[in-house]
């Protein structure tokens, strides 16, 4: 019998790295990974996608996409420079004040039609404590601190995701050349979801929640 197939797409993609993390926990499980989108504007990380992922769908600018393929897991390392230290420090636009931020609402607008039951952010500390900001559509209208990130999950619940945990992970725990504290946020849509996906089958359990 041929392993379970798990559809996987990634937005922002990079280089590849949370796609290639996602397929080693899938076939862990004993499930297939099966990339079906990759999208990515800048030229030479694309180059890397080709060659990593031959004949996979490479789209370059997330804003002119209708839509994405039918998949079980979406993932979404956003764009970090309204939420980055680094990056705000000299006085910079914070949270959806910044433009490249922003650009989580095109991913936003693109659940809107066949949203994954599994959906995998990730982004920098500071999402956590940047404002919102720019309107409802845009990054909300809660100025405070974290205004940003209840913003992210409002929207995110009205697109049915209604369970979530987020962690911050340092990623010196797999890359010990790169030390960087990273907030994951995992969201499904069911209690039985996550397992469901991986295992291919109905009435698995919950999975344990994080710290």
């Amino acid at each position: 019998m041929s392993a379970h197939a798990v559809r996987v797409w990634d937005v922002f993609a990079g280089a590849g790295a949370m796609t290639h993390a996602m397929g080693e926990a899938i076939r862990a499980r004993g499930a297939r990974c099966e990339v079906v989108a990759l999208v990515e504007s800048a030229s030479a990380e694309r180059m890397v996608l080709a060659d990593r992922y031959p004949g996979v769908w490479t789209p370059g600018d997330v804003g002119q996409l209708a839509r994405l393929p039918r998949a079980e897991v979406g993932l979404a390392g956003y764009p970090c420079p309204g939420n980055s230290p680094l990056s705000t420090r000299f006085g910079g636009a914070r949270g959806a004040e910044h433009p490249a931020t922003r650009m989580v609402s095109q991913l936003l607008r693109l659940l809107d039609g066949e949203a994954p039951p599994v959906l995998v952010l990730e982004n920098t500390t500071g999402c956590l404590s940047s404002p919102g900001g720019g309107g409802e559509q845009s990054g909300g209208d809660d100025p405070g601190e974290g205004g940003f990130f209840r913003w992210l999950s409002r929207r995110l619940a009205a697109a049915g995701y209604t369970h979530g945990e987020w962690r911050t992970l340092c990623t010196s725990s797999a890359t010990p050349a790169y030390s960087r504290s990273r907030v994951f946020l995992v969201a499904w849509m069911a209690p039985a979801c996550l397992s469901g996906v991986l295992l291919g089958c109905e009435g698995a359990s919950e999975p344990a929640r994080g710290d």
